[in-house]
């Protein structure tokens, strides 16, 4: 990012605040970051400024200073403002705390994908940092990234956190557990505990299931009882099944919007793709007459309007949903209400989980009716591109189902990796 980008970022942070001196002279003086002057106002800008020169020079210390001026931010209540500030500082510094500090924030918040990319400029800048190597495996383990997880942690020097990360790769894998005996158990209980609550909180209640069912096996007392208060769920079957035949004509009456013919066939397509008990996200202004062709998934429907059958109303801006969670995201018309269709197309994808399928079918510029927005087949292309999916297919369909420009289809895939 640029430096007028950060200087512009940095100043939209400054707005926010209402940090008192007394707070900033307490915590600045503990870190030896600033001094606030008498006549100094109470924002405390003279601190802002330093920051804001912090960031403009490559030798500054610009870490311990962000660190600082968050934790300023955090006990007056501005979370935004600290998540800011030390995404700013990200920019210009690969320092592997401030790396730490920015992914527990996002492993807190159920978001995997974004912890482990604040954790890569560290990583790859060439940290020794053996935590930051353990929070890495995590959050490729979270991910469903087993290959990588298992790299990070093969070396058996690494420390209890990387042999708890281990162990809940064997469970969940289901491969034979080999523990060093030099490890203390108690300490790697409380660790596999904490690792644990940081994996339901991304989604990853099946790896706790398989944990569960398999703590018992190592003989060790008290394990169990550990690991047994935690949220679990068994893993999906995930088992090839077709959507239902001959039910065109059916959703032809119940669909109240254009392209009938073009939305079933893209949708049943779709659908076959899913596994049984996979985890799909419905969208559209009518999701209800298309969740028949997903009953063999696990489907939350999300829709634009008033509508019947749906879990939940929303804006295409702003999701409800946890971050990685779903394995498809199907999103029937669902631009068409967005002011913003490049942050819906990043709203969707923040959904999906690694090799997750977004199908998107918009409204062209031919299509009959009244819609807010309508997009060419490039323009959806390019939102989905800058939202880092990789598009696998696109079409173009008439209402009745044959080619044309009426609905766009767009089929794309996000891989963290």
């Amino acid at each position: 990012m640029s430096l007028p980008a950060v200087t512009c970022r940095l100043q939209q942070s400054v707005e926010r605040l209402t940090l008192g001196r007394q707070a900033v002279d307490e915590i600045g003086s503990q870190n030896g970051c600033w001094r606030v002057s008498e006549a100094g106002p109470p924002l405390a800008l003279e601190t802002l400024v330093t920051f804001g020169r912090a960031t403009a020079q490559t030798t500054a210390p610009i870490a311990p200073l962000a660190e600082a001026l968050a934790d300023a931010l955090e006990r007056q209540g501005d979370i935004d403002a600290a998540k800011e500030v030390l995404s700013i500082a990200a920019v210009r510094t690969a320092d592997s705390g401030l790396a730490m500090r920015r992914s527990e924030a996002a492993l807190a918040r159920g978001d995997a994908a974004r912890a482990l990319h604040a954790l890569v400029p560290a990583w790859e800048a060439g940290s020794q940092e053996p935590r930051l190597e353990a929070r890495l495996a995590l959050c490729a383990l979270a991910l469903g990234l087993y290959d990588v997880a298992r790299q990070l942690c093969e070396s058996s020097k690494g420390g209890v956190e990387h042999a708890g990360i281990r162990l809940l790769l064997a469970f969940t894998l289901g491969e034979g557990v080999h523990f060093e005996t030099t490890k203390s158990w108690s300490e790697l209980m409380f660790c596999v505990r904490t690792q644990l609550r940081q994996l339901a909180c991304c989604g990853r209640t099946d790896v706790v299931w398989a944990t569960q069912q398999r703590v018992c096996d190592l003989g060790v007392p008290g394990f169990g009882r550990v690991v047994s208060g935690l949220r679990a769920t068994p893993p999906p079957a995930r088992a090839p099944s077709r959507p239902p035949m001959g039910g065109r004509a059916a959703f032809r009456e119940a669909w109240q919007w254009p392209g009938a013919d073009a939305v079933y066939g893209f949708a049943w397509s779709a659908a076959r793709d899913v596994l049984s008990d996979e985890r799909v996200l419905l969208l559209g202004p009518q999701p209800a007459p298309l969740q028949p062709l997903f009953a063999h998934g696990q489907v939350t429907s999300i829709a634009s309007h008033n509508a019947e059958a749906v879990d939940m109303l929303a804006t295409p801006e702003a999701l409800p949903v946890a971050p990685t969670r779903f394995a498809h995201a199907v999103a029937i018309l669902w631009l068409r209400d967005a002011y913003d269709p490049r942050l819906a197309v990043d709203e969707l994808a923040v959904t999906l989980a690694h090799d997750g399928y977004l199908n998107l079918a918009c409204v062209g510029p031919s299509a009959p009716g009244d819609h807010d927005l309508r997009l060419s087949l490039r323009a959806t292309v390019r939102a989905c591109a800058a939202a880092g999916l990789e598009v696998v297919g696109t079409d173009s369909r008439a209402a009745d189902g044959t080619h044309g420009d009426h609905i766009h289809l767009v089929r794309a895939r996000r891989r963290l990796v």
